[in-house]
Parts: C-alpha cells; structure tokens; sequence
C-alpha cells in the first residue's frame, strides 16, 4: 500500500435527493377549439407552472395540436383517419383558444390508397386569400392498372 492514502472508502453524506415525477411540476390546460366542431375541448395538455419569469401562457401560445376529426365531431369514427391540426392562439386562465392550421391524413389510410401497378400522381397549389390567410392545397390521385 502507499504512504498517505486512506484504504476506506469514502462515502458521500447524506442521502441521494429522491427524483419528483416530471408532471408534479406541470399544469393542464384545456384546448378548445372553433366552434365548427361538436366537441368544444377535444384534449388536455400540460405546461409548465409558473416559475420566476416563466409564464406558461408564453410556451403555449404557438403549440400545434394534431387532433383526430372522430375525436372533434360526434358519430365520426368512420372519419377518424383525417387529422386536423390547430395552433393555440390565446391563452386565457386554464384555457387555449385554438385556430384552424391544417388537414391531414393518417399514414395507414395513405398506405391503404397506395396500390402496386398504379400510378401515383401528387400535385400541389398555393394561393391567398382576401382575408390575408395563405392556403397550400396538395392533392393526390392514382391511376387504373395498366
């Protein structure tokens, strides 16, 4: 053994600061969306509390949601493969106020289309409203078995 060295092992002390579950430190809030859907708050999401300078209305605002249509409108399970997507424009109390920010199809609806021996054709427009709102449409189509 070498001069000067200690054979014990040193422990540290006091005792490991236990880890708090992430969500104790969250806040939830209701996403409502246009009133053009039957179910005015279709989901939750959470946010953090209130710390220091933090304002939790700060991280929410500008959050897009991607919310299945079944989930929106009532008696539209059928319709469960579109999704809409909204964006939280304001926030007030425990509530976000959303805005419509797109449409979308899930990926197993889009592999369902897809078919060997056709042609995929996929096309897509860009265009402004009056009302200033941009508005890109893309579409898809497939042609007959050659």
């Amino acid at each position: 053994m070498t001069a000067g060295k200690n054979p014990r092992n040193f422990k540290k002390k006091g005792q490991k600061k236990k880890a708090a579950h992430p969500f104790i430190k969250k806040e939830w809030y209701n996403v409502r969306v246009p009133s053009n859907f039957d179910v005015s708050v279709p989901t939750l999401t959470p946010c953090n509390k209130a710390a220091g300078q933090k304002i939790p209305a700060d991280s929410l605002r500008g959050r897009v949601f991607d919310i299945n249509l079944g989930d929106m409108n009532q008696n539209a399970h059928e319709q469960s493969w579109r999704k809409v997507r909204v964006q939280c424009e304001e926030v007030k109390g425990y509530d976000c106020f959303t805005n419509f920010y797109g449409l979308d199809i899930t990926r197993d609806k889009l592999c369902t289309l897809v078919k060997k021996w056709h042609s995929t054709i996929e096309a897509f427009a860009q265009a402004k409203t009056q009302d200033g709102y941009q508005v890109r449409m893309f579409s898809i189509a497939f042609t007959r078995r050659q």
